[in-house]
């Protein structure tokens, strides 16, 4: 087991990431956000994957709304190989951060790195990256995690990518987290229209990246 974080340590968090492509199976990407400009980052590592074994696989899953995830990722990968799966957490927002590979060497990485170049390269970021000694033993239950989550989950559609639909979604996700708060809470704090006013940017930049 190692500790993987941005500001100490041998291994960065962009290393935790790409060293999962460096062996042979099944990868399971699990994230709340993934962004086009960590995907360019790892993107070579994901090629030279799927092109070193006809038998490896990919398996992404997000959360189909516009401030979590980017269209073109979808339609890139859709593109690269037909062994590439993308699946959409349709029940509000995804949270989790969870990395696996699966095969002769399996390996997982959980903590709070999301695939994004903010958390790549700025923010301070805490993951355990688990090395199986002993077969699956070690990575069984991120993998039966996995499957659980992959079979409340769906396909993404072509429609699921069109940007109103992202965008209606990400509204629905935000106002079910509204409604926790309450009422006078939401009206009158400041900062909820400030993260608003934030969130509207970052989906219009994202939809330019």
């Amino acid at each position: 087991m190692e500790l993987i974080s941005n500001q100490c340590g041998d291994t960065t968090v962009v290393d935790g990431i790409t060293q999962l492509f460096d062996e042979d199976g099944t990868i399971y990407l699990v994230t709340g956000y993934f962004t086009n400009s960590a995907y360019r980052l790892i993107r070579p590592d994901i090629e030279r994957f799927l092109s070193r074994s006809p038998e490896n696989e990919l398996v992404v899953v997000v959360s189909p709304t516009a401030d979590q995830f980017t269209p073109s990722i979808a339609r890139d990968l859709q593109q690269l190989d037909d062994r590439v799966q993308l699946y959409k957490y349709p029940h509000g927002c995804l949270h989790a951060k969870l990395y696996v590979r699966t095969g002769d060497h399996p390996t997982a990485m959980v903590g709070s790195i999301n695939l994004t170049r903010v958390a790549f390269e700025q923010n301070i970021e805490l993951s355990v990256l688990v090395e199986s000694d002993d077969g699956d033993a070690d990575i069984e239950p991120f993998v039966e995690w996995t499957d659980e989550l992959l079979s409340i989950c769906e396909p993404f559609r072509k429609r699921d990518l069109f940007r109103p639909v992202m965008l209606l979604n990400t509204i629905s996700v935000w106002t079910n987290k509204a409604r926790l708060l309450s009422g006078r809470t939401v009206v009158h704090q400041p900062s909820v229209y400030v993260v608003l006013a934030l969130l509207g940017l970052f989906v219009l930049m994202s939809w330019t990246t």
